[in-house]
């Protein structure tokens, strides 16, 4: 079973409890395990929730992703204008659900009608992962998008999800996999301290992320915000 898996903090206890349990994996930046998964090169992976609607043969391979109850702080429109003067935006070209999600929000709750480009001058720009850690100190405005769905819908919002394109459900290895990710969302102190020479950020800041921005279980709240954003989504 080949695995793609996310190459940012929030993946970091999935990563954990894979390498805790000797399984193999591959690291992408979110829209190019998407791409991995479409091309064969992996049969599960850590995939952006938009390009879940796009692809009707892959499944929801487990109860489990990225996600956040309101604030994320790692998904952001970044701007030296407010919101209301903001005419183009420029997209983050490692995303898909962060770029759409954006897109969503200011035809349905700003209701504001905006340009989005992708390497070209803009009035903000949508910045995920770990480059968004200390942004705000080159910016006048930060708007975290989680935040922002929040407020528009009441529900969490879900970034990424476990698709897999062909049903595992049945080996031995996927029983193992699954354990193996349960284990390491368990161990998320245990998780920074493994990989603090490559987190970018104090393990102290790292570890408050992870236990109180980031959500791993995908239970039925979750589901309802995923079908609205599907559902908007859409309509785009």
């Amino acid at each position: 079973m080949k695995i793609g898996l996310v190459s940012y903090l929030n993946s970091y206890p999935y990563r954990y409890g894979l390498e805790t349990y000797k399984i193999d994996f591959q690291t992408f930046v979110p829209s190019a395990v998407a791409d991995a998964l479409k091309d064969g090169i992996i049969d599960i992976g850590l995939v952006p929730v938009v390009e879940s609607f796009n692809n009707e043969n892959w499944q929801f391979a487990l109860n489990y992703g990225i996600a956040a109850h309101k604030k994320v702080k790692t998904v952001l429109l970044a701007s030296n204008k407010p919101i209301e003067e903001i005419k183009k935006i420029e997209l983050d070209s490692d995303s898909r659900t962060s770029n759409a999600l954006c897109k969503v929000l200011f035809k349905n709750f700003y209701k504001q009608n905006v340009d989005f480009v992708q390497n070209e001058n803009a009035d903000a720009q949508v910045l995920i992962g770990d480059k968004t850690f200390g942004v705000e100190k080159k910016f006048k405005f930060i708007y975290d998008l989680s935040e922002e769905w929040h407020k528009f819908t009441n529900l969490p919002f879900v970034f990424a999800v476990w698709i897999s394109n062909k049903d595992l459900k049945k080996s031995e290895l996927y029983r193992l996999f699954k354990e193996s990710l349960e284990y390491g969302i368990g161990y998320l102190k245990e998780s920074v301290e493994e990989y603090k020479n490559i987190i970018s950020i104090p393990q102290t800041e790292a570890l408050d992320y992870l236990q109180n921005y980031i959500c791993y279980p995908i239970g039925a709240e979750e589901i309802k915000a995923i079908d609205l954003f599907r559902e908007l989504y859409l309509e785009l």
